[in-house]
């Protein structure tokens, strides 16, 4: 992996784990995965299947779970609970680096 992207990666890691990427204009809008032209030809029908089925790529859906770990940290007011869930969110971020090889 060279040095850009390596940072341009770490730089978005960071970016994800403070909440910067949790208010964009089309956040909570479904995005179709399959009508991607960025989407290998193969794996288009696969994703248009999930897609119909309402089931998210493994990637999608953690990200969407710790978006909405992230927002209940910001909104609780209970210590105790913060901590809870921010064990959550970081065993989330731990299978997201996993799953996505880094």
């Amino acid at each position: 992996m060279d040095v850009i992207r390596l940072i341009a990666e770490r730089k978005i890691e960071e970016a994800i784990q403070a909440g910067e990427f949790d208010d964009l204009p089309l956040s909570g809008r479904p995005l179709s995965f399959a009508d991607n032209p960025w989407t290998h030809p193969e794996w288009r029908l696969g994703l248009k299947v999930l897609e119909n089925a309402g089931i998210l790529p493994p990637e999608m859906q953690l990200r969407k779970e710790m978006a909405v770990l992230r927002r209940q940290v910001r909104d609780c007011r209970s210590p105790e609970r913060i901590e809870q869930l921010q064990r959550q969110l970081e065993e989330k971020r731990v299978r997201y680096r996993i799953l996505m090889g880094y």
